[in-house]
Protein backbone atom coordinates (compact mmCIF):
# COMPACT_ATOMS: atom_id res chain seq x y z
CA UNK A 1 0.00 0.00 0.00
CA UNK A 2 2.84 2.49 0.98
CA UNK A 3 4.27 1.67 -2.83
CA UNK A 4 0.83 2.90 -4.41
CA UNK A 5 1.56 6.29 -2.36
CA UNK A 6 5.39 6.93 -3.05
CA UNK A 7 4.84 5.90 -6.58
CA UNK A 8 1.80 9.00 -6.76
CA UNK A 9 4.21 11.37 -5.60
CA UNK A 10 7.66 9.92 -7.18
CA UNK A 11 7.32 12.37 -10.12
CA UNK A 12 10.35 14.98 -10.74
CA UNK A 13 8.66 17.50 -8.98
CA UNK A 14 11.36 18.07 -6.38
CA UNK A 15 11.09 19.78 -3.02
CA UNK A 16 12.49 23.84 -3.70
CA UNK A 17 12.58 24.80 -0.46
CA UNK A 18 11.90 23.92 3.16
CA UNK A 19 10.89 25.99 6.02
CA UNK A 20 10.05 26.23 9.77
CA UNK A 21 6.62 26.05 10.68
CA UNK A 22 5.24 29.40 13.39
CA UNK A 23 1.52 28.87 14.57
CA UNK A 24 0.33 32.28 16.00
CA UNK A 25 -3.12 33.21 17.48
CA UNK A 26 -2.14 36.56 18.58
CA UNK A 27 -4.42 37.83 15.36
CA UNK A 28 -6.96 34.89 14.93
CA UNK A 29 -9.90 36.14 16.45
CA UNK A 30 -9.63 39.74 13.98
CA UNK A 31 -8.22 38.53 10.87
CA UNK A 32 -10.80 37.69 8.23
CA UNK A 33 -10.43 37.40 4.73
CA UNK A 34 -12.48 38.87 1.77
CA UNK A 35 -13.67 37.62 -1.19
CA UNK A 36 -15.22 38.98 -3.97
CA UNK A 37 -16.65 36.18 -6.37
CA UNK A 38 -18.38 38.65 -9.17
CA UNK A 39 -15.44 40.62 -10.16
CA UNK A 40 -12.68 40.08 -12.32
CA UNK A 41 -9.48 39.69 -11.70
CA UNK A 42 -8.55 41.85 -14.63
CA UNK A 43 -10.91 44.03 -13.66
CA UNK A 44 -9.10 45.53 -10.06
CA UNK A 45 -8.68 49.19 -9.65
CA UNK A 46 -6.55 49.82 -7.49
CA UNK A 47 -6.75 53.24 -7.09
CA UNK A 48 -10.37 53.67 -5.86
CA UNK A 49 -10.79 55.34 -2.35
CA UNK A 50 -12.44 53.63 0.56
CA UNK A 51 -14.83 56.66 1.78
CA UNK A 52 -16.08 54.98 4.69
CA UNK A 53 -16.61 51.52 6.23
CA UNK A 54 -19.29 50.15 8.98
CA UNK A 55 -18.22 47.63 10.78
CA UNK A 56 -20.94 44.91 12.70
CA UNK A 57 -18.00 42.83 14.29
CA UNK A 58 -21.53 40.49 16.05
CA UNK A 59 -22.93 40.07 13.25
CA UNK A 60 -19.88 39.75 10.76
CA UNK A 61 -21.53 42.35 8.50
CA UNK A 62 -19.51 45.14 6.60
CA UNK A 63 -20.55 48.04 4.46
CA UNK A 64 -17.36 49.33 2.37
CA UNK A 65 -18.10 52.75 0.26
CA UNK A 66 -15.84 53.62 -2.66
CA UNK A 67 -15.52 56.36 -5.04
CA UNK A 68 -15.95 55.97 -8.39
CA UNK A 69 -13.80 58.02 -11.10
CA UNK A 70 -16.28 60.01 -12.81
CA UNK A 71 -13.59 61.34 -14.95
CA UNK A 72 -13.03 57.91 -16.69
CA UNK A 73 -13.53 57.28 -20.20
CA UNK A 74 -15.95 54.27 -19.55
CA UNK A 75 -18.13 56.31 -16.94
CA UNK A 76 -21.66 57.59 -18.58
CA UNK A 77 -22.05 61.28 -16.80
CA UNK A 78 -25.82 61.32 -18.27
CA UNK A 79 -26.32 58.00 -16.66
CA UNK A 80 -24.75 58.97 -13.39
CA UNK A 81 -26.99 62.36 -13.01
CA UNK A 82 -30.01 60.61 -13.73
CA UNK A 83 -29.18 58.12 -11.26
CA UNK A 84 -28.62 60.63 -8.51
CA UNK A 85 -31.14 62.63 -9.84
CA UNK A 86 -33.78 59.49 -9.15
CA UNK A 87 -31.93 58.84 -5.88
CA UNK A 88 -32.17 62.02 -4.16
CA UNK A 89 -34.85 64.13 -6.27
CA UNK A 90 -35.08 67.53 -5.70
CA UNK A 91 -34.41 67.17 -2.02
CA UNK A 92 -35.08 70.33 -0.10
CA UNK A 93 -34.12 69.18 3.65
CA UNK A 94 -30.32 69.00 2.19
CA UNK A 95 -30.25 64.83 2.73
CA UNK A 96 -28.67 63.28 -0.39
CA UNK A 97 -27.06 59.98 -0.81
CA UNK A 98 -25.07 61.52 -3.92
CA UNK A 99 -24.15 64.89 -2.34
CA UNK A 100 -22.33 65.99 -5.97
CA UNK A 101 -25.03 65.46 -7.79
CA UNK A 102 -23.50 62.36 -10.11
CA UNK A 103 -23.59 58.86 -9.40
CA UNK A 104 -19.75 58.82 -7.52
CA UNK A 105 -19.62 56.21 -5.01
CA UNK A 106 -20.58 52.37 -4.87
CA UNK A 107 -21.06 50.57 -1.60
CA UNK A 108 -19.89 46.70 -1.06
CA UNK A 109 -21.85 44.80 1.36
CA UNK A 110 -20.07 41.67 2.94
CA UNK A 111 -21.56 39.17 5.14
CA UNK A 112 -19.99 35.91 6.78
CA UNK A 113 -20.14 32.91 4.27
CA UNK A 114 -19.36 29.97 6.40
CA UNK A 115 -20.69 28.97 9.88
CA UNK A 116 -18.95 26.10 10.52
CA UNK A 117 -15.40 26.18 12.45
CA UNK A 118 -12.63 27.16 9.51
CA UNK A 119 -9.69 25.66 8.77
CA UNK A 120 -8.48 28.09 6.75
CA UNK A 121 -5.06 30.57 7.68
CA UNK A 122 -3.22 33.15 6.75
CA UNK A 123 0.70 32.52 5.77
CA UNK A 124 3.34 34.93 4.95
CA UNK A 125 7.29 34.36 4.80
CA UNK A 126 9.26 36.15 6.63
CA UNK A 127 12.94 34.99 7.64
CA UNK A 128 13.16 32.02 5.93
CA UNK A 129 10.00 31.25 8.39
CA UNK A 130 6.27 30.11 7.43
CA UNK A 131 4.09 31.86 9.57
CA UNK A 132 0.69 30.81 9.90
CA UNK A 133 -2.72 32.66 11.80
CA UNK A 134 -5.95 31.20 11.98
CA UNK A 135 -8.34 32.82 9.95
CA UNK A 136 -11.99 34.17 11.89
CA UNK A 137 -14.15 33.87 9.44
CA UNK A 138 -14.48 34.45 5.53
CA UNK A 139 -16.38 37.20 4.74
CA UNK A 140 -18.35 37.25 1.02
CA UNK A 141 -18.44 41.24 -0.42
CA UNK A 142 -20.55 42.17 -3.33
CA UNK A 143 -22.61 45.02 -4.38
CA UNK A 144 -25.02 46.56 -2.18
CA UNK A 145 -27.59 48.96 -4.24
CA UNK A 146 -29.40 51.58 -1.53
CA UNK A 147 -29.24 53.79 -4.00
CA UNK A 148 -31.76 51.70 -5.84
CA UNK A 149 -33.84 51.08 -2.36
CA UNK A 150 -34.07 54.91 -2.03
CA UNK A 151 -35.82 55.39 -5.77
CA UNK A 152 -37.85 52.89 -5.16
CA UNK A 153 -38.94 54.40 -1.85
CA UNK A 154 -39.15 57.64 -3.38
CA UNK A 155 -41.49 55.91 -6.25
CA UNK A 156 -43.69 54.72 -3.60
CA UNK A 157 -44.19 57.81 -1.75
CA UNK A 158 -44.98 59.94 -5.34
CA UNK A 159 -47.54 57.33 -6.40
CA UNK A 160 -49.06 57.56 -3.23
CA UNK A 161 -49.19 60.96 -3.21
CA UNK A 162 -51.10 60.85 -6.65
CA UNK A 163 -53.15 58.35 -6.00
CA UNK A 164 -54.76 60.72 -3.23
CA UNK A 165 -58.43 61.57 -4.28
CA UNK A 166 -60.26 64.48 -2.59
CA UNK A 167 -63.82 64.30 -3.02
CA UNK A 168 -66.63 67.23 -3.29
CA UNK A 169 -70.01 66.78 -2.92
CA UNK A 170 -72.56 69.11 -4.19
CA UNK A 171 -76.19 69.02 -2.77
Amino acid sequence: MDTDVDNKFSDDDEVAYEANVRLTKTLSDVLNLFIYPIRHSGNISQDSTCLSARIKPKQQRVELEFGIDINAGNYDTSRGEQIAYNVDGQSSNGECYFNSGIMDKKLLVGTKVLDSDLNYALGFMRKGELHLTSLHSIIEVNPGYIHMDKIDTSTKKSLNASNYCSFSFCL
